[in-house]
């Protein structure tokens, strides 16, 4: 249990970091969790990037709507 609560942490974290910025900040937060889950990813780290994973497709961060996102 607690394992999956920590999880969930990381996870509220992550989405918490990003609302809680400017747009354009928010932009570059995002940016960050990519490539530290990139990082995760070659590192076999599994639990982190599905931390980061969960984070970003919070609803709340998939209602956003950033145009630079997608530059």
């Amino acid at each position: 249990m607690k394992l999956i609560n920590r999880f969930n942490e990381i996870g509220y974290w992550i989405a918490t970091e990003i609302l809680t910025k400017s747009e354009k900040v928010q932009v570059k937060v995002v940016r960050q969790f990519i490539r530290i889950g990139v990082h995760c990813l070659r590192l076999g780290n599994y639990n982190s990037l599905m931390e980061i994973v969960s984070g970003l497709n919070s609803s709340s961060i998939s209602r956003l709507k950033v145009p630079h996102l997608m530059q």
